[in-house]
């Protein structure tokens, strides 16, 4: 069962996370696998390594059984639609919004509330990566000067990855895109903000959020237009 994820104060009324820890050696569970609709269990069954397969089972069998919940709707009756980068949503219910992530053994489920859209990112902390060469790529020249005076350099990235991604979902955008056009940063609180210039840009929160065994995370909203 997923545990939900306390969130800081200043996260709006009615959004939530859940966290679903995975044993990535455990079998898929017959009543997840009913959950699911035909196409997803297509999708599942094309996946090669076990482990990607029980993320997506458990994962969306989560999020329906969630979504159920709120919406006091049977959770195998949910139809997903999917954006152009892949972000799913429920065509005939657009208040609800809500976003999934997952990395290694953890999954991340949020949900919105009156209509904002969300987006949730959690990173795993790979201490063997190559931190300045990926940070020349994602990070603006502030993040990166950030993450220079960060006592962890491994767990400074991620939480900044994170976040960054968490952002890019809300927004609706692919991951490659519109990553040198804003900064997370933290102000005196050591809250994290989302700085830019794109005069277009909605107005963007996010925050980090606190998941245990080596993870890092964040939630990322906009406000209904």
């Amino acid at each position: 069962m997923p545990l939900e994820v306390a969130l800081p104060a200043h996260v709006p009324a009615g959004m939530a996370v859940w966290r679903l820890a995975l044993n990535e050696g455990a079998a898929v569970e017959r009543a997840d696998w009913l959950l699911l609709s035909a196409d997803e269990r297509e999708r599942a069954q094309g996946l090669r390594r076990h482990a990607d397969r029980l993320r997506l089972v458990a994962g969306r069998a989560a999020l329906r059984r969630l979504l159920a919940e709120r919406l006091g709707r049977p959770a195998q009756d949910l139809r997903f639609g999917y954006g152009s980068h892949g972000k799913p949503h429920l065509p005939d219910c657009a208040a609800v919004a809500f976003n999934v992530a997952h990395s290694a053994s953890c999954v991340l489920i949020a949900l919105g509330a009156d209509g904002a859209a969300i987006g949730v990112d959690v990173e795993r902390h790979d201490v063997g990566c190559d931190v300045e060469g990926l940070a020349e790529h994602a990070l603006t020249p502030a993040e990166r000067a950030d993450l220079a005076a960060a006592p962890d350099a491994v767990a400074g990235f991620f939480q900044l990855w994170s976040a960054k991604e968490a952002v890019l979902k809300a927004l609706g955008v692919g991951l490659g895109e519109c990553l040198q056009e804003f900064s997370v940063r933290r102000d005196a609180d050591r809250r994290l903000f989302v700085a830019h210039q794109a005069a277009h840009w909605p107005t963007l929160q996010v925050c980090a959020l606190d998941v245990p065994g080596g993870f890092s995370a964040a939630l990322a909203w906009r406000a209904r237009e």
